[in-house]
């Protein structure tokens, strides 16, 4: 090969015919390499929903073990997830690091000394901890890893409001929802005990006991429900009976329907209040 001759092209010595001929090539290797190092962010919309847990099934077993209690898993777009454990709030963080896993940072209880009481909420937990994988088809969502925890979509929680998060925003007041319980000749009626119940599966939600009080103590009535109830009830009616009693004996049923939304729970149907006979 005959070389180059070109004055202007051995200026200094450089050899700039080579530099031209392999400009381009380092160009493209250029991009190519800026391409490649360009991570495209995971999409965490899918799975930022609450979500219900249908059953869970234990890593030395196949049996699928049907929830035995309302429990929202709640995957924020903050990255941080909630859940109710036997009336305690617990939540942690968690991390997409690409479609199809999932990593969640160990659980913190916000609100006493363990997230989970009874067993199948501890094995839950367990399950949960361990999960690395997701899939979700429609309205469903599979955790799994060391064990399998299926759930559906409850409610969309995730959108819009003031918060500028991306998530709702809620009012501040906790929202309490009481009956005025009154005898025939509108006298109050003191109660020694009362209980809500699903009607559902007879599951009690709440029950109270109630000290002394005198005939003339005036009352501002009694609880149905609240709103760190509202999980129980998001996105959902419920029928409910509340029942009163005094020492044992019942003497008030009253049947209700309940609901709640992403912030507070709310009466569908039922008059709060009563006249005992």
């Amino acid at each position: 090969m005959k070389a180059n001759t070109n004055p202007y092209l051995n200026y200094l010595g450089i050899n700039w015919y080579a530099i031209f001929k392999i400009t381009p090539i380092i160009f493209i290797l250029f991009v190519f390499e800026s391409c490649k190092k360009e991570e495209i962010p995971i999409d965490i919309s899918p799975i930022v929903h609450a979500w219900e847990v249908i059953s869970i099934t234990k890593p030395e077993t196949s049996i699928a073990q049907n929830a035995t209690d309302t429990y929202l898993v709640e995957f924020h777009r903050d990255r941080n997830y909630s859940i109710d454990f036997d009336r305690a709030y617990c939540g942690g963080e968690f991390d997409v690091p690409e479609n199809g896993r999932i990593h969640l940072e160990p659980l913190v209880d916000y609100t006493s000394s363990t997230c989970s009481i009874t067993q199948y909420a501890k094995d839950l937990q367990k399950i949960l901890i361990a999960s690395n994988n997701y899939k979700i088809n429609g309205d469903s969502l599979v955790l799994s890893g060391n064990g399998e925890i299926k759930l559906i979509r409850s409610m969309d929680c995730s959108g819009g409001g003031a918060t500028g998060d991306g998530t709702v925003a809620c009012t501040r007041n906790n929202v309490h929802i009481h009956m005025v319980i009154k005898w025939a000749d509108g006298s109050d009626v003191l109660l020694t005990s009362s209980r809500l119940v699903r009607l559902s599966d007879s599951k009690t939600i709440h029950s109270s006991n109630y000290l002394p009080r005198q005939p003339d103590w005036p009352t501002n009535g009694y609880r149905l429900i609240d709103d760190s109830y509202r999980k129980e009830f998001a996105g959902k009616k419920i029928a409910v009976e509340y029942q009163g009693f005094i020492n044992d004996k019942m003497i008030v049923k009253s049947i209700f329907t309940i609901t709640a939304d992403c912030c507070h729970v709310s009466l569908v149907s039922g008059n709060l209040d009563i006249v005992v006979n």
